[in-house]
């Protein structure tokens, strides 16, 4: 069984403990949307999905994004 992209996000997602909540306010989105994207009953823009995924990956253990790059 292969694991989709948006599922492997969402896997990284849960590991550090990031909320659907907490990205949504930092996209400014709707939780109920990012949570259709991150199921792909949605199909948004490329710049939205690498903002997503830059999110997930920029989070530090500590509880703060690094918001300079």
């Amino acid at each position: 069984m292969e694991i989709s992209e948006r599922e492997l996000m969402k896997i990284k997602r849960e590991r550090k403990k990031l909320t659907l909540t907490k990205i949504a306010k930092v996209m400014d989105i709707s939780v109920s949307y990012l949570s259709q994207i991150e199921h792909g009953l949605v199909n948004p823009a490329p710049a939205r999905l690498d903002e997503y995924r830059k999110i997930i990956e920029d989070y530090k253990e500590v509880g703060k994004f690094n918001v300079n790059q």
